[in-house]
């Protein structure tokens, strides 16, 4: 999954089920998995002419779907599970239901604190729905606990700049096109808060 191998993930995730049916840890990989697939394909679809949202093709998304229905039965079982609300988040919001999205990314990092996607996946969905204060939180916070998600440092970038707090939003994105430095999209952000400066 992490060399974006998303069906080398699904076939692997399905042996692991296969060689142990009730473990949950691959259940939830397998539904993770899942929702990827299927926000990935609602994406390509969206693109052609004619097309519904993005949004509608995820509510209609058997892949989605399927790994909802996983993660809500992990849930229904142990109420408790930090993954399981993670999964449950990133379904409902390739479905558009960004509140739902968030409800489910929250339980994920009270859940476990230590878990820096968790708090990344918050703030990214308190940015889109223009909640800069409560997303500079999460996100930070996520690059203390793993300084190396470069992607929370772009979008961190681009919350201080909405905040107006433009030498924070040059300082990470300066540091993040230390790491990809043919972004252009960050480049123009640095620049375009060098000017407010």
């Amino acid at each position: 999954g992490g060399k974006e191998d998303i069906e080398g993930a699904l076939l692997a995730a399905d042996d692991a089920l296969a060689a142990d049916p009730e473990n949950t840890d691959a259940k939830l990989r397998r539904a993770e998995i899942l929702v990827d697939i299927g926000f990935r394909e609602a994406t390509a679809a969206a693109e052609s002419v004619d097309a519904e949202s993005v949004n509608e093709l995820a509510k209609k998304s058997e892949s989605i779907n399927e790994g909802l229905k996983l993660a809500d039965e992990i849930l229904t079982a142990s109420p408790f599970h930090p993954q399981a609300e993670f999964v449950r988040g990133k379904a409902y919001l390739a479905r558009g239901d960004v509140a739902k999205g968030i409800e489910g990314f929250r339980a994920a990092a009270e859940g476990r604190p230590d878990w820096p996607q968790a708090h990344f996946a918050l703030g990214s969905a308190l940015a889109s729905i223009n909640e800069p204060r409560l997303a500079r939180v999460e996100i930070a916070r996520a690059l203390e606990l793993d300084p190396r998600m470069h992607q929370a440092r772009r979008i961190l970038a681009s919350v201080h700049q909405a905040l107006g707090e433009h030498e924070y939003a040059i300082e990470q994105g300066s540091r993040f096109l230390q790491s990809q430095p043919e972004n252009n999209e960050a480049r123009i952000m640095v620049a375009q808060s060098l000017i407010r400066l």
